[in-house]
C-alpha cells in the first residue's frame, strides 16, 4: 500500500528520521567490526555503509526511497561525533518535555472545541519561552512559520485536530 502524500518539508523529516535509525545501525555494526581480533579481516566504512543501505533497502516497503550514507559521517558518529538531528534539537527553543506539553494541550483544547490558531499557538509558546528564558528569548518570539512548522513536525499526533 503506497503511502500518502506529504509536503516536501514533511518528506525530508521522515527521510531523515531514517537516516539517524540507520545511522545508529551502521555505527553498531562498525564497533562490532572494531572489536574482530586482529587476525580476522574488518570491513571497511564504505562498505559497512553500503551494507546497511541494502539492508535497508531489502526489509523495507519503500525500497525506492534514496537513501545514502556518508562514511565520513559515520566515522564522525564512531568518534562520539554529534548527529545533525541532537544538534538541531539543542537549538530548539522548546525542550522535549514541553513539546509534549504543547500537544498534549492543543489537543485538549481541540477536544474541548477550542482549537487553537497558528497565532494564538505562537503566542502561547513565545509565552511559555519568555517564562523560562528570559531575557535570552527575543522579543520578536520563536519565528515567523514557527506555529506551521510545529504543526507539521508533529502532523502524526496533531492530524486530526
Amino acid at each position: 500500500m503506497p503511502r500518502k502524500p506529504v509536503s516536501k518539508t514533511k518528506a525530508a523529516q521522515i527521510t531523515s528520521e531514517i537516516k539517524a535509525r540507520l545511522y545508529a545501525h551502521a555505527v553498531a555494526r562498525y564497533q562490532e567490526e572494531e572489536n574482530k581480533p586482529s587476525s580476522e579481516k574488518k570491513k571497511g566504512l564504505c562498505t559497512i555503509c553500503n551494507l546497511v543501505v541494502k539492508e535497508y533497502q531489502t526489509t523495507t516497503r519503500h525500497p525506492n526511497l534514496d537513501v545514502t550514507l556518508n562514511h565520513i559521517t559515520l566515522l564522525n558518529l564512531y568518534r562520539g561525533g554529534t548527529s545533525i538531528q541532537d544538534f538541531n534539537m539543542s537549538k530548539a527553543w522548546l525542550s522535549t518535555k514541553e513539546e509534549e506539553e504543547v500537544i498534549k494541550a492543543l489537543i485538549q483544547f481541540s477536544k474541548w472545541g477550542f482549537p487553537l490558531s497558528y497565532s494564538q499557538l505562537q503566542e502561547q509558546v513565545n509565552t511559555i519561552c519568555t517564562a523560562h528564558l528570559g531575557k535570552r528569548f527575543p522579543k520578536t518570539g520563536v519565528g515567523k512559520c514557527w506555529a506551521q512548522r510545529f504543526v507539521e513536525r508533529h502532523s502524526d499526533q496533531l492530524h486530526l485536530y
